[in-house]
């Protein structure tokens, strides 16, 4: 059966509820609960990786002779799951290196002392990752896939989110942010309760995604 998530204002119906805030217009309001909802988001989406409907794909880019460097600012992932180097037979998933290794390795990739081959490493470095050794001609114009995981879309009117089954994360992260914004001796408790609840719903989820992770950006997952 298809999985029909909550709307963004049937969430925003429930946490004001849930606060005792129902129809607030002044302080938490759907404007605010908005901002806090796609905020929740993008938080969940950094602390479980694996999440199968996030999962992207990317073969714009090509190796070029002699070039370490390649933007991937038109993708914008939340993470790299891996690198792939393609070349029929000869295709090889790349090696992820923390950037503090792999600059002790290569600290001057493009320099003569090191020569150009077929690439076996990558880093990222913020909008761009780097590939070692650099592509000589005989590795160039070949693709470079990279598998990702994708930001969710933010939400806005009655669009539902790309989070399958998280609702309820989504919504106790707001409830959180909501008694906070709330403030004084009630909302500080009861945000503790509700960031204590998020916190047990992440453990739950990540029962939920089996995981293998062999470094800190190379993870391979099926969903449960």
């Amino acid at each position: 059966m298809a999985w029909t998530g909550l709307t963004l204002a049937q969430m925003i119906d429930e946490v004001q509820a849930r606060v005792g805030r129902e129809d607030d217009t002044t302080l938490i309001t759907d404007a605010r609960l908005t901002k806090f909802i796609n905020e929740a988001q993008r938080f969940i989406a950094k602390k479980l990786k694996g999440i199968p409907e996030l999962y992207g794909k990317d073969t714009s880019l090509s190796t070029i002779t002699d070039t370490v460097e390649y933007s991937i600012s038109t993708i914008d992932p939340c993470y790299i799951i891996g690198v792939w180097y393609i070349d029929g037979s000869e295709s090889k998933r790349l090696i992820y290196q923390h950037h503090d290794e792999f600059d002790s390795k290569a600290p001057d990739p493009t320099h003569a002392d090191f020569s150009a081959s077929k690439p076996c490493y990558y880093t990222r470095r913020g909008t761009n990752i780097q590939i070692w050794p650099r592509p000589s001609s005989s590795y160039a114009s070949k693709t470079i896939r990279i598998d990702y995981q994708k930001w969710p879309t933010d939400l806005s009117g009655s669009n539902t989110s790309d989070l399958q089954r998280m609702d309820e994360g989504l919504m106790l992260y707001a409830e959180y942010k909501a008694w906070d914004t709330i403030g004084g001796e009630t909302g500080k408790a009861e945000k503790r309760e509700a960031w204590l609840e998020f916190q047990d719903w992440i453990r739950e989820m990540r029962d939920h995604l089996y995981i293998i992770e062999d470094d800190d950006d190379n993870i391979y997952y099926e969903g449960s």
